[in-house]
């Protein structure tokens, strides 16, 4: 168990631990790099909150456990008026005026238990250990998320703003090809079918450019969910970066990697072991159970008929064995019940670590195409910019219509979102093979903000 407590304390959690609130209180500068947008989410997303408040209730769990092994002092007091009553036809030497029916009566007692063996409460304290890594770990998995939501979110407003960019200046492109096309329709050079290709675009791109300011405007309150402000400008791409394949390049080394450390898999592991201890925590109900008790009692009772006084201390330290011998058959149909649940336990462990494979393979590839994508669209960039020329000369010289030329202008701009959009995809693929292995780190947040910031 102890193990994979190494798996604690990464991507800044004793910043989460103490200081995040300075994450709120700091002022968010107008640009706001992927690491400051991370930092301000610390202090702000609600979901890692509610992980951090779960983190402090599970770290109570082994101390909860063990204050059953520890002693157990119980404090008695009790007081009251008693009534006697004599019958004095038949005591007749007793003087009524002499004598009163009521008196009072107290005590307290004080009782101290020290278990010496109860194997209920070993194999509880055992299972409190497991209970609260299991706790640890859904909070790194936490953690680990958010570093993978706070990407997502600030990668989604960087190519809305880029899709908000090339609409805008598609849009101009095709407005200026409009008035040409119109001087040139006004003087008879060309037919009215181009006039009417070119104004359709036209039309088309001025609603692209609506959709895309939208989709930017949601884009970035998505963001502001997450980091708790709507930042005036964000870090942007520069137009050349390092295209790194996965290190090491052979997937199965990556997939045993997913096996062992996967967060997911980590929790589902330490959910048999907690199964597995419940068991034996419950047939521990039938084991022999062994308890040193120390006494301490004080008692007065007055005496009604007489006015005197009845006083008794009790004192002693004993050694309690008890042994239950029967209890309707609930130890078995229990047992029978957590048999079921290792079972389940077990199902969920073996599916965790399939989907964990399944990740780091779907990551895995998506960055090694991922590289190749992005080769292939900066070729189809400039090879569509190329045509784009070519057919624009060929208009000139009356060789291509305007509508050849329209196509050429269309096919160049859907290259650029295909490549921005690829280059974002990309490294938020790169973070998703390292959580899948468990490795995502606060570095790989700097580095992606480095490389952002290099523009």
């Amino acid at each position: 168990m102890m193990a994979l407590f190494r798996k604690i304390n990464w991507l800044g959690v004793g910043m989460l631990m103490g200081g995040v609130h300075l994450a709120v209180a700091a002022p968010v500068s107008s640009r706001v790099t992927l690491q400051q947008a991370y930092v301000a989410a610390l202090g702000y997303d609600a979901k890692i909150a509610a992980a951090r408040s779960a983190l402090e209730s599970d770290q109570e769990q082994v101390g909860y456990a063990r204050s059953f092994l520890l002693p157990n002092v119980v404090a008695a007091a009790n007081g009251g008026y008693g009534k006697s009553e004599i019958d004095y036809a038949v005591n007749t030497l007793m003087m009524q005026d002499k004598t009163t029916p009521y008196f009072e009566k107290y005590g307290y007692t004080l009782r101290l238990t020290q278990p010496v063996y109860r194997k209920n409460y070993i194999d509880g304290y055992r299972q409190a250990g497991y209970l609260q890594q299991q706790g640890e770990l859904r909070f790194q998995l936490a953690v680990q998320d958010l570093a993978l939501r706070v990407a997502q979110a600030y990668f989604d407003v960087l190519l809305a703003q880029s899709n908000v960019e090339l609409a805008d200046a598609e849009s101009q492109a095709t407005a200026k090809r409009l008035d040409t096309v119109k001087i040139a329709h006004s003087v008879g050079t060309i037919t009215l079918t181009e006039v009417y290709d070119a104004q359709a675009r036209f039309d088309l791109s001025r609603a692209r450019a609506i959709s895309a300011q939208s989709q930017l405007d949601v884009a970035r309150q998505a963001l502001a969910r997450i980091i708790g402000n709507t930042p005036q400008s964000l870090a942007r791409w520069p137009d050349s970066f390092p295209l790194l394949a996965p290190e090491p390049a052979n997937v199965e080394t990556w997939k045993a990697s997913a096996i062992k450390d996967n967060f997911q898999v980590l929790t589902a592991l330490a959910g048999v072991d907690v199964a597995r201890l419940e068991l034996e925590r419950q047939l521990g109900l039938v084991y022999p159970a062994l308890d040193v008790v120390a006494s301490y009692a004080n008692n007065y009772a007055g005496d009604g008929t007489f006015g005197g006084k009845n006083t008794g201390i009790n004192s002693g330290v004993t050694l309690e064995l008890s042994m239950p011998l029967f209890s309707g058959g609930s130890v078995t149909i229990k047992s029978r019940q957590l048999h079921a649940d290792i079972h389940k336990a077990e199902h969920l462990h073996t599916d965790a670590k399939r989907e964990a494979e399944l990740q780091t393979q779907q990551a895995f590839n998506a960055v090694i195409f991922g590289v190749e994508q992005i080769k292939a669209l900066q070729q189809g960039e400039k090879s569509s910019q190329s045509s784009l020329d070519a057919m624009q000369k060929g208009f000139e010289h009356g060789l291509r219509t305007m509508i050849d030329v329209l196509n050429a202008q269309q096919q160049l701009f859907s290259a650029k979102r295909d490549l921005v959009s690829a280059k974002y995809q990309y490294m938020l693929n790169r973070f998703k093979l390292k959580a899948a292995v468990g490795q995502l780190t606060q570095a790989d947040i700097d580095a992606a903000s480095a490389l952002l910031d290099a523009k």
